[in-house]
This record gives C-alpha cells, sequence and structure tokens, in this order.
C-alpha cells in the first residue's frame, strides 16, 4: 500500500474543472479568511461532473481518498473530502428543487463544503494529535457528532453568517439567505 505524502504548511493550489464557481472566486473567498488558513499547503480540487471525478481518478484523486469516500462521491452523499492537505469539492452533488436557483442554491453548497474542508486542513496543521483520535468515517453512526467535524461544521456557518455579503458580491448570489 502506497504511504500517503504529507503536505505541510505551503501555498495553496487550486484545481478547477467546475462552471459552478470560477477560479477568481475561489481565490476571492479564500482571501477572506485570517492569515493562519492562508498557507496550509493545500491542493483544492473543485469537479464538475461525475466525469470529472472519473477522469481523475487514477492521479491525485486515487492516490489520496480511499475506495470507500470514492464510493460517497460516486453515490452522491459527498459534498467534499479532505486527506492530508487534499480537499476534493463535488459542488453536482447537492441536488437543488428550485431549477432557476439551482446554480446559486449549488454555489452557497460550496462556499460551505469549502469552508467545512479547509477547517480540516487547519485542524491537521494546529490540532494533528486530537484530530486523530478515533476518526469515524462519513456514513457510519458517530460521524456528526466528532470533535473535528462538529467543529468544522461550526466554522463554516460562523465564516458564511461572518462574510454573507462579501460571499454575496463574490458570487452574484440574487436571494436572501441564511446559513
Amino acid at each position: 500500500e502506497e504511504k500517503l505524502f504529507y503536505r505541510s504548511n505551503g501555498p495553496t493550489f487550486v484545481r478547477n474543472r467546475s462552471a459552478i464557481v470560477k477560479d477568481d472566486q475561489i481565490h476571492a473567498l479564500l482571501s477572506l479568511l485570517h492569515q493562519d488558513y492562508r498557507d496550509l499547503g493545500m491542493t483544492i480540487s473543485v469537479y464538475g461532473s461525475l466525469e470529472d471525478v472519473k477522469s481523475d481518478r487514477n492521479g491525485t484523486m486515487e492516490r489520496y481518498m480511499h475506495k470507500t469516500n470514492l464510493d460517497g462521491v460516486f453515490s452522491g452523499e459527498y459534498g467534499g473530502y479532505h486527506q492530508e492537505g487534499f480537499v476534493f469539492l463535488y459542488p453536482f452533488n447537492h441536488h437543488v428543487r428550485n431549477s432557476k436557483l439551482e446554480d446559486s442554491v449549488r454555489r452557497l453548497f460550496f462556499v460551505f463544503d469549502l469552508m467545512h474542508e479547509v477547517r480540516h486542513a487547519y485542524q491537521r496543521i494546529y490540532f494533528s494529535s486530537r484530530r486523530k483520535k478515533g476518526y469515524v468515517e462519513a456514513g457510519n453512526d458517530g460521524y456528526h457528532s466528532q470533535w473535528v467535524e462538529r467543529d468544522a461544521n461550526k466554522f463554516a456557518q460562523r465564516f458564511m453568517e461572518k462574510y454573507k455579503e462579501c460571499i454575496d458580491a463574490i458570487l452574484g448570489i440574487p436571494f436572501v439567505w441564511r446559513c
């Protein structure tokens, strides 16, 4: 079994294959973060479809994502995933009932997922011992009750509430929303 490559502090790279959000929008969202979040050594990959995921499967993704997690992507369960500084985001997996608002709602889900996974990258650097204790994978009982997931959800929610107007301006959200 191949050993995972651990990325330490360093620049953030963005690999965007999605039309739902543009590169400059991703960078603008990331620039709202405190300086502690700027050099976490992340590679953020955003996928526009399952086909994009499948085409990247034999590259970066396969090395850093366990098969059970890939199954979660293919079944539509996952909006995002983090492993050792690699962030994978799947905005296409969020289903929206109102087709007129579909792109905007997916953008908001994207922001939440992005900030949730960025927080995991932060935890990897600054809370490494606490983060690894008895982690439960998504889809299992206890997943949402563990500290790392509660902390990442709370961080993403606080970010969205604090920067609501900036998010609206960056992403062109045309309606009033609450996180």
